[in-house]
């Protein structure tokens, strides 16, 4: 339970983050963002999310007060919402909820990156990194592992109870999932460099294939070479692994891929229109089609 001067500072701007959500402006931008994903748009869509925040900070509005290093992660991302909104707030939409992260591991593929770090400010995120190339014979492949996600649902509940007691009658708490990424060249560029990758895929492009198709076969959870569909949607039971179905959070469909993408596509992560209780569960819950109607 964290002290009076946390709950204090928590729930003060909980009260300020709710008022601003209540604003009729939020469902109109709601309704443009949705108009613009059904490639339908309005008019066209402002987002800032890529934000040099260590530099924002010359007024103390993002100076952290809590004390407890879990009533810092939320009072952060509060704060930095609310900075956003008085300076910057383009055509963001600020949520009635605050979001709880569910306690979920992904093994990853089992790579690690091997790097030299340059640092020229220490309070930015944003360093130089010198790549280390761990992918230049056929035993490398072997390096990847099948991805695996589980979920710890008392940590999770732990997690729900504290926010609970910090937020209830001032604004709704969520559970919220995983936000699935499903990049490849991101990745491969910090396991070879830029530079190595781009060689390879120059004079050894069938390597090249391989690297990313183990990949891809791990995003789609389905190591098996002739995989074209999968019919049940990802679940994150207790102890238990859990696998995807179809295309991790990719929105359009490209024709070359469409023999391993097509059938069952769900869209991972359920953010506007699955109750909490549906996607608490559940990772993939509703149809892609349904979601992006015009996808390919």
């Amino acid at each position: 339970m964290p002290d009076t001067h946390d709950l204090d500072v928590l729930r003060e701007l909980a009260t300020r983050m709710a008022a601003i959500a209540a604003l009729p402006v939020q469902e109109e931008k709601r309704q443009l963002w949705r108009g613009l994903n059904a490639l339908e748009p309005v008019r066209p869509m402002v987002m800032i999310d890529q934000v040099c925040w260590n530099e924002m900070d010359v007024n103390d509005e993002l100076t952290l007060h809590c004390k407890d290093a879990e009533c810092q992660g939320y009072e952060n991302v509060m704060r930095r919402t609310l900075y956003q909104w008085d300076h910057f707030r383009v055509d963001m939409v600020v949520e009635p909820f605050v979001r709880v992260p569910k306690a979920v591991r992904n093994t990853g593929f089992g790579v690690a990156r091997e790097e030299d770090v340059s640092v020229t400010d220490p309070t930015n995120s944003v360093v130089g990194h010198r790549y280390i190339n761990q992918f230049e014979t056929e035993a490398d492949l072997e390096k990847l592992r099948m991805p695996e996600i589980s979920h710890d649902p008392i940590e999770t509940e732990r997690r729900l109870a504290l926010a609970h007691e910090v937020f209830d009658g001032i604004i709704e708490v969520r559970a919220w999932g995983v936000d699935a990424a499903a990049s490849l060249w991101d990745p491969i560029s910090t396991w070879m460099s830029v530079e190595g990758a781009l060689w390879t895929l120059a004079d050894r492009p069938e390597y090249m294939h391989r690297l990313v198709g183990k990949m891809t076969d791990g995003y789609l959870g389905t190591p098996a070479p002739g995989w074209t569909n999968c019919p049940r949607p990802a679940t994150i039971r207790p102890g238990r692994a859990a696998r995807t179905c179809g295309r991790w959070g990719w929105r359009r469909c490209s024709r070359p891929c469409r023999r391993r993408c097509s059938g069952t596509l769900r869209w991972t992560t359920s953010r506007a229109s699955a109750s909490t209780s549906d996607w608490s569960t559940t990772v993939a819950a509703t149809p892609w089609t349904a979601r992006w109607p015009r996808c390919g």
